[in-house]
């Protein structure tokens, strides 16, 4: 598990693969294997894989916290987005700090003005995840729409280190840069 979670944060995805896929081999089933498997899948744009692989962990320990909240993801990811908010919802319900959840339910606020929900949604994945590329463009871009520019140049340009791959976040950050006349 270690040894795929380094891969996976090396961006070495297909490794990190191999690697799962030989632990789930050799050992007993985990949940924890079946959510890096889905936290792989999701990586790789495999939606309905990563829901499968997390469906699975979530057979094997149906109270797993993790699980239950990449999994909220990989629904929002999939475009499936009322499943997703029940499945964020109801994670946040027993698990009010598992940043994946968080990340959902900070971003469907988002995307329905509720600019209050989605602030303290993001704010409390920020707390645990500081570096967090999903939550800091979501915050940037609640910061965008509170018109706080400046603050939210900052935040995008934090989130792009982050995750420098993600072509929405560059979008948000040059709109902030040019309504800054830059």
């Amino acid at each position: 598990h270690d040894l795929a979670f380094a891969q996976l944060c090396q961006r070495h995805v297909d490794d990190a693969a191999a690697t799962v896929e030989a632990a789930l081999a050799r050992f007993e089933p985990a949940p924890a294997l079946f959510v890096l498997k889905g936290r792989i899948e999701l990586m790789r744009e495999r939606y309905d894989e990563a829901v499968d692989a997390l469906d699975r962990a979530l057979q094997l320990d149906p109270d797993d916290e993790a699980a239950q909240g990449v999994r909220a993801l990989a629904l929002f990811d999939a475009s499936r987005f009322e499943e997703a908010a029940v499945a964020a919802r109801d994670c946040l319900l027993r698990y009010p700090e598992q940043h994946e959840a968080l990340l959902v339910a900070g971003t469907m606020s988002l995307w329905q003005s509720d600019l209050d929900s989605a602030q303290a949604l993001f704010e409390r994945g920020l707390q645990r995840h500081p570096n967090s590329g999903r939550a800091l463009s979501g915050y940037g871009q609640l910061q965008m729409l509170r018109n706080d520019l400046p603050a939210a140049r900052d935040t995008l340009h934090h989130a792009v280190v982050a995750m420098p791959d993600h072509i929405g976040t560059w979008h948000a950050l040059a709109w902030t840069q040019l309504l800054q006349n830059d």
